[in-house]
């Protein structure tokens, strides 16, 4: 009994436990995303393709271009990122649907292959809205926006395209 507890205690103490690297989260957003955003009472909405790509460092960058609409491709850029939840900001462009140059922020979740979550619009001319600005400054222009500058609000829904074989 005595030899089996010793052999116990040195396999216990000889095994050495894999090191456990942390995923990077920015890889659940990768890939190619096609989706609709609808604006808060419309029925319609616009719908989009997204490629976004996740950076070693955690972040992820990419376009989302408008289908149909023959309009460039917008610049995505990571605001915030966790494991359970993605903050972006997308442009200047030209919204098709406000029909004036806006940048967007948008808050995301992601389950397996769908993605959803919320936009808001602002518009950058009259309302001072430039890309990359604080999460304070933002949050000011959209709750105290210039007149004529209110911000768009609506919700979007996505589904991850499976690689090309």
């Amino acid at each position: 009994m005595r030899t089996l507890l010793c052999i116990a205690l040195i396999v216990a103490g000889c095994a050495r436990e894999t090191a456990r690297v942390p995923a990077n989260p920015a890889q659940k957003y990768a890939g190619t995303w096609e989706g609709r955003s609808v604006q808060t009472g419309m029925d319609s909405g616009v719908t989009w393709t997204s490629q976004i790509t996740a950076t070693d460092a955690g972040t992820v960058s990419g376009t989302l271009a408008f289908t149909g609409l023959g309009m460039p491709p917008v610049e995505v850029r990571t605001i915030e990122l966790s494991d359970s939840m993605i903050v972006f900001e997308m442009g200047p462009y030209e919204s098709p649907t406000a029909k004036a140059e806006v940048i967007t922020r948008s808050e995301g979740r992601v389950s397996g292959d769908s993605l959803w979550g919320t936009f808001v619009m602002l518009p950058t001319r009259g309302g001072g809205v430039v890309p990359d600005m604080s999460v304070a400054q933002w949050n000011n222009a959209v709750m105290r926006p210039n007149p004529g500058s209110e911000p768009i609000r609506g919700t979007f829904v996505a589904t991850r395209k499976p690689p090309a074989p």
